[in-house]
């Protein structure tokens, strides 16, 4: 249940057995909160929490990183989404200030406590034993930039990885080494299988298995990384960090916050009685009484049972299992004021207390009450007799940016924009000179998200505003389509997982403005009727209208043609290189069509030829949706290549990088898809990174297979094709006997399929980077009609493929092998290779593998027969 949070069967079978108990087993009020947590199966929720789970984090972090990351978490990733909880002290002074600064350190050291003591045993993995070659930093940054890891995290090693879905690593290292040995133990296993380590994480297992190096020994891959990562990310120390052990002013200051909170429980005396060192502590049998974190304190009183006591109660008060997951807050609820109906929250009931003052006093970050123009802050110019709609005052904010300006009027005239607006930026500000009439536990206790900019404060603002606890009525909500729906869960699967990362869901898009004798008249290029573009004579006429400069206009959609280095090719009007210094020369580009496209309304068809594109033709550029990591890698794996095979072209590269997902709902059946996305295996040999494993749930695989169908307009959840009926099989066997081994013999002749291709137990010879998938899993994988198409000529739907035209429109195969025309022998290994199944069958004989029965015993021998009612004696 554990690795399948989304396994209700499994929930309810175990809250079952525990209900069937006649004894509860453990501590009994804690196993009755087990219960009513597996019995609500709501409380998982869909989404994941945004922090990383804390359950083992004693595996992985020590005291001084702990410390200084809850102080202060900017202070070693200043890009982290973990927000600040302590040292925000603009709206403190006096006594309260005094207070925070005695306070908070105690607090942080028993919030890390804590999580160490209640940390549970985490088993490392051991890297396996067939591997003798040792690991290699240089090795682990090469597998670093190619084998995914840039797809989500960045590091200061590759400056141009600018994703940020997972944490910055660049000082991973520095943290790591503070733990020693095991930190080095932790990273390996993480890589190896983060599931281990969090079984709800977002990141993938990228299935590091052993590879062989240049010499045939065994390398690790996950070994590597992590010596890249432990070695190259160092020069960050924590600061601040107190000593380990208690000095006497904490541990008295540990006894007053114990008190703070202990004595919202029992009376004073009670609690000064409990906490006494050395004394009885909370009595055992008031242990049935005790909702929460007292538990802590049953039992003789001693230093740490105090710090334990207070570092939980403080987890709660800034509600940490909200985001992580943290042992014994498994049922704890969010500690935040409810928001469902904040768009209808009267303006009187936001408590705005001294913030005007707050600002002008000079608090506050920049963009506070003060002109830019310098001077005391009171000369901000006020139009006297100027008022709004409401009667409110009207301000002149003319130093302000737009944004800040607009939102700090709101905020002085009380309006609930201004309010949400300072509580994203200073949450805390509302608290100026309250304080000293609340207790410190009665404090505002929202943290401070440090990284929110303009934009995000702003996108968060219109969506709270847009809460009103209630649906808007049926007939103003869209109802898409079922593929409509499917497209909209699909895309949140697709963004939750990254997936653009590595493929791209689009390629180029380029509008152009050309002049009609831009592009030559096009080659012709005979091929199959199926493949032929059609247009409609409307579109042919539009793409020859001209505007009143002459030009002509066409969308092409596809890539650029790129260098070594992955940028486009500058080329001048006879495609040669240009130099890049030469500024004067009119630049040109080759782009590869991916879709047929018509230029003075003829067809280029997609993959055949490039198309030179004058650069003064190209009024708007559109970039393809995803593909980062195959954009970022292809330099480093060209680079690779050619070390030792000088001879590979770098358009090459691209096949063994993450492939584009454009019309994947087409080429895939949504059955082996959905097996796939659940457990991957290799497909392409050739590939660099194969597939990792992602912690899909069986309604996120689904989503995300009916967003392809549903997009390229495939049917799903179910495939029907013709070509996959006996009956089909027949009719064309009884037009051509043996039809489906002449077939086999064209897939089978070494001037075709088996040049490149992988079946059954055959693997052609060669390097890897010339391999092509196992054939015998085409009936499985793929769309018959995708198969068509690619067989007949691959170039037309993926244009970068090595794989060759094997059967010619012109000519076909030779009549040895398969006596029929082109399009006859393009059908039957189609029709081969989508019923593979049913042909290697027929082969099969199962007959002469059964062993005839033993006869039967002679009679008057000493065998005993068998007697009625039981066995024989």
């Amino acid at each position: 249940l554990a690795h399948h949070p989304s396994n209700d069967q499994a929930r309810r079978s175990l809250a079952q057995s525990l209900l069937e108990q006649d004894e509860l087993p453990g501590d009994p009020q804690e196993t009755k909160q087990l219960i009513d947590l597996l019995d609500e199966l709501d409380t998982p929720g869909k989404l994941r929490r945004v922090g990383p789970s804390l359950r083992y984090v004693a595996s992985k972090d020590d005291f001084e990183f702990l410390y200084s990351w809850v102080r202060k978490p900017i202070d070693f990733r200043p890009s982290t989404k973990m927000p600040q909880f302590f040292g925000l002290e603009d709206h403190l002074d006096g006594d309260a200030l005094e207070e925070a600064r005695r306070y908070e350190p105690v607090e942080i050291r028993a919030i890390v406590e804590y999580l160490v003591a209640k940390s549970q045993p985490f088993e490392y993995i051991d890297p396996p034993s067939s591997v003798t070659v040792e690991p290699s930093p240089e090795r682990g940054k090469h597998l670093f930039e190619v084998r995914g890891c840039l797809a989500c995290h960045k590091a200061s090693a590759f400056p141009a990885a600018t994703m940020s879905q997972g944490p910055d690593l660049s000082r991973i290292g520095a943290k790591l080494a503070l733990k020693g040995e095991d930190g080095r133990k932790w990273l390996y296993t993480w890589l190896k299988n983060p599931n281990e380590y969090h079984a709800r994480t977002f990141m993938p297992n990228l299935l590091l298995d052993p590879v062989a190096d240049a010499e045939g020994k065994l390398t690790d891959p996950a070994a590597d990384i992590t010596a890249y990562l432990m070695e190259s990310t160092q020069g960050w120390k924590p600061q601040n960090v107190p000593p380990r052990e208690m000095t006497a002013q904490e541990q008295e200051t540990l006894h007053d916050l114990a008190m703070e909170y202990l004595t919202t429980a029992f009376p004073r005396r009670l609690s000064e009685k409990y906490l006494e060192i050395g004394g009885e502590g909370i009595p055992a049998e008031r242990r049935s009484e005790l909702k929460g974190a007292e538990v802590e304190l049953l039992g003789p009183m001693t230093l740490e049972k105090q710090v334990q006591y207070v570092g939980r109660r403080s987890i709660s008060k800034y509600g940490c299992s909200g985001c992580h997951d943290i042992p014994g807050f498994e049922t704890a609820k969010p500690i935040g004021t409810g928001l469902a109906d904040w768009g209808r929250k009267a303006p009187d009931r936001l408590a705005f207390e001294q913030i005007l003052e707050y600002l002008k006093h000079g608090h506050g970050p920049p963009g506070r009450w003060e002109p830019e123009t310098g001077g005391d802050v009171t000369d901000i110019q006020i139009e006297e007799g100027d008022v709004g709609p409401y009667g409110e005052t009207v301000f002149n904010f003319k130093d302000y940016d737009p944004s800040t300006g607009y939102y700090m009027e709101k905020l002085f005239n009380h309006k609930r924009e201004g309010f949400i607006w300072q509580k994203l930026r200073e949450p805390r500000s509302f608290d100026y000179k309250k304080t000293q009439n609340k207790g410190y536990n009665e404090r505002l206790r929202m943290p401070k998200f440090t990284m929110l900019d303009d934009q995000q404060r702003e996108a968060i603002i219109t969506f709270v505003l847009g809460l009103v606890a209630e649906p808007p009525p049926p007939q103003y909500i869209y109802e898409g389509t079922p593929r409509r729906k499917a497209v909209v869960a699909g895309l949140e699967v697709i963004q939750k997982f990254n997936c653009t990362g590595c493929h791209a869901f689009s390629m180029d898009h380029w509008n152009l403005a050309y002049h009609p004798d831009d592009f030559p008249d096009p080659p012709q290029f005979p091929d199959y009727e199926f493949l032929k573009a059609h247009f409609t004579p409307e579109q042919v006429e539009a793409s020859l209208e001209t505007d009143a400069a002459g030009r002509r206009r066409a969308t092409i959609v596809g890539m650029p043609a790129v260098d070594e280095n992955g940028d486009p090719l500058r080329l001048d009007e006879d495609a040669a290189p240009l130099d890049p210094a030469d500024t004067e020369t009119p630049v040109f580009y080759s782009f590869v069509p991916w879709e047929n496209v018509l230029i003075n309304g003829q067809v280029r068809p997609a993959g055949l030829q490039n198309l030179l594109v004058p650069e003064a033709a190209i009024e708007r550029r559109y970039p393809q949706q995803g593909g980062y990591l195959a954009k970022l890698a292809y330099p480093a794996v060209v680079k690779a290549e050619q070390a030792v095979n000088p001879q590979a072209k770098p358009e090459e590269a691209w096949g063994w990088l993450p492939p584009p997902l454009v019309d994947e709902g087409t080429k895939v059946q949504s059955a082996w898809l959905y097996e796939f996305l659940i457990d991957p295996y290799p497909i392409r040999p050739a590939v660099v990174l194969r597939m990792p494993k992602f912690n899909l749930s069986p309604s996120d695989a689904s989503n995300l297979v009916n967003y392809f169908a549903a997009i390229d307009g495939a049917d799903y959840p179910y495939d029907f094709d013709p070509r996959t009926r006996a009956s089909h099989l027949a009719a064309a066997e009884g037009n051509y006997p043996n039809r489906m081994d002449d077939a086999m013999k064209i897939v089978t002749d070494n001037n075709y399929c088996i040049k490149c291709h992988l079946v059954g137990d055959f693997e052609p010879k060669g390097s890897d980077t010339a391999k092509a998938p196992q054939l015998d899993r085409v009936f499985r994988r793929l769309r018959p009609r995708w198969v068509l198409d690619w067989v007949a000529n691959p170039k037309r739907i993926l244009p970068y493929t090595g794989m060759p035209v094997n059967i010619p429109f012109d000519k076909g195969v030779s009549q040895e092998l398969y006596k029929g025309t082109p399009t006859e022998q393009l059908n039957a290994v189609v029709d081969l290779l989508m019923n593979f199944d049913r042909y290697t069958e027929s082969k099969t004989l199962i007959t002469p593998l059964i062993q005839p029965a033993a006869p039967e015993a002679a009679a008057g021998t000493d065998v005993p027969a068998p007697q009625p009612g039981g066995p024989a004696q």
